[in-house]
């Protein structure tokens, strides 16, 4: 009876009561301890980009701005304010325009990238742990019903990605326009949150027709899923927990959704 009614709940019910699910999971100590994956791997992603790409990229932006008049223009200005300012001086001494601008826009490209690939591997790494524990301790009569599961995440990861990181690239002269910055990368970190997640979640225990069911019925509910964990990810230090409890909200979504819909097809 209960898998029946979580479908006949409203979105917000239904949302509210996978975060809640996801914050009791979360302080297990095997959920405390699944911490560390993504901290891990997300230091050690940042090391390599920074190794590998960003002295690279930062060049490339710097050699582009000497063609550029406005920036020309405003270092001439910051030159003539420094020579009546000692301050002024002393961080031009150490800090040039170009040099700060380029490694601003180096990491602006770099990071949104990064992040995605992390999240991409994360995915792969966090979701099976999490599943397994859950299916564990919450579902365990939850039969595995799906076939060809790692293939079908994969190529959905791949899918995410290249999505994501063309859509971010194309929107980006958007974030000209004040209401946009905020906007676009709520609404592609969102994208990313719900194709990577809601996948993997139940790749292994739905079958190809219960997956098209399910994400037909709960369309929105995943917007909102991801929606709210790419607000969420603004919070300072959230970043840290996000990996695992977004995992677990939707893995506590999609697995009490599969339950539900195998409940209805019994009745009928």
């Amino acid at each position: 009876m209960t898998h029946i009614l979580f479908s006949r709940r409203s979105i917000f019910d239904r949302v509210g009561l996978s975060y809640l699910n996801a914050l009791r999971s979360q302080l297990h100590a095997r959920m405390l301890l699944a911490l560390l994956l993504p901290v891990a791997v997300g230091l050690v992603a940042l090391i390599l980009a920074y190794l590998l790409f960003y002295s690279t990229i930062k060049t490339a932006f710097i050699q582009w701005m000497e063609g550029q008049a406005p920036i020309q223009q405003t270092e001439l200005w910051l030159a003539n304010v420094a020579a009546h300012s000692d301050t002024i001086a002393t961080v031009m001494g150490w800090l040039s325009l170009k040099s700060f601008a380029g490694a601003v826009l180096a990491i602006g490209v770099l990071l949104p990238f990064i992040a995605v690939i992390v999240f991409a591997v994360m995915a792969f790494a966090t979701m099976p742990i999490v599943v397994g524990y859950l299916r564990q301790t919450r579902y365990p009569n939850l039969t595995r019903a799906g076939t060809h599961a790692g293939t079908y995440s994969v190529l959905n990861a791949l899918k995410v990605v290249v999505v994501f990181c063309l859509g971010w690239l194309v929107t980006l002269p958007l974030w000209l326009i004040p209401p946009f910055a905020l906007l676009l990368p709520i609404f592609w970190w969102g994208y990313a949150f719900k194709g990577f997640l809601a996948v993997d979640a139940i790749a292994a225990h739905a079958n190809g027709l219960e997956r098209r069911l399910i994400f037909q019925r709960y369309r929105w509910d995943f917007w909102l899923l991801g929606l709210s964990m790419a607000l969420l990810s603004l919070l300072p230090f959230f970043w840290i927990i996000l990996p695992v409890f977004s995992a677990l909200a939707f893995a506590h979504f999609c697995l009490q959704a599969l339950s539900d819909l195998r409940a209805e097809q019994q009745v009928d």
